[in-house]
């Protein structure tokens, strides 16, 4: 009875490791902004939700060793990890895209604190990204997370050696997945900067002597937030587009 109750601790904690080390990195769970005993309960809840149809390791009945233990802990951590930082790559990407956004429309000199990270960013790009993760939640992605965790066990069963060699190329595959959706994401903005910016050229040629600038800058910054007015409902669809292209999804 003491060993099927230790046994039942030990695969608890095991379990709670991968799913920890998920939303450890996980964007919206993992923010700042979210107390470290609220993300404890929460990990700790979702454990024994998830016990009941998690598959049972048998390493975990054998009682191992401490160091083979340690060994399994770190292995299930890096496991979570790559879930939560394949999503949080994504908002990272989308969140630098709408920084370099609001730069070319000339919109950077207003920051305010980000809401993803600790730093500081404008406040376009701060909007626009609360903007994409909210839109993760409404599209109850973060349940898809949770499948995908869940699915792991069936590839990846507890004990069993990483390969960290394909790791890495999963996360590189999902690096480039972020950068051409995020590029398709800020091409209206691009577009819209380099046209904008060329036609200002054109005229400051024509007319050398007036000062075009302190007349174009309001402009600029006018059309780009119009520019970024009827793109916005278009953004938010593509935001639950993109993520289920990511190749840790499919």
């Amino acid at each position: 009875m003491s060993e099927s109750l230790d046994a039942l601790l030990i695969q608890t904690f095991v379990a709670f490791a991968r799913i920890a080390g998920c939303f450890l990195v996980l964007p919206g769970f993992a923010s700042v902004r979210v107390p470290q005993q609220v993300r404890i309960l929460f990990v700790l809840t979702l454990t024994l939700a998830l016990m009941p149809i998690l598959p049972k390791a048998q390493a975990i009945y054998a009682m191992p060793s401490e160091a083979e233990l340690v060994r399994i802990l770190f292995f299930e951590t890096v496991i979570g990890a790559v879930i939560g930082l394949s999503v949080r790559y994504y908002i990272s990407a989308v969140s630098f895209i709408v920084s370099a956004a609001s730069s070319v429309i000339g919109y950077s000199s207003l920051i305010g604190p980000s809401i993803v990270e600790s730093d500081m960013e404008p406040a376009l790009a701060s909007m626009m990204t609360f903007a994409a993760l909210l839109a993760i939640f409404a599209l109850d992605f973060h349940h898809d997370v949770i499948r995908a965790l869940v699915e792991t066990y069936s590839v990846i069963p507890v004990g069993v050696p990483l390969s960290f060699g394909a790791i890495a190329a999963d996360l590189t595959n999902t690096l480039t997945d972020c950068f051409l959706i995020v590029f398709r994401l800020g091409s209206p903005f691009l577009a819209y900067a380099l046209l904008a910016n060329l036609f200002v050229a054109l005229l400051n040629k024509l007319t050398p002597n007036l000062p075009l600038y302190f007349v174009a800058t309001p402009a600029v910054l006018g059309g780009g937030l119009i520019v970024a007015y009827f793109i916005l409902p278009a953004f938010l669809s593509f935001i639950g587009q993109g993520l289920q292209t990511l190749s840790v999804f499919r």
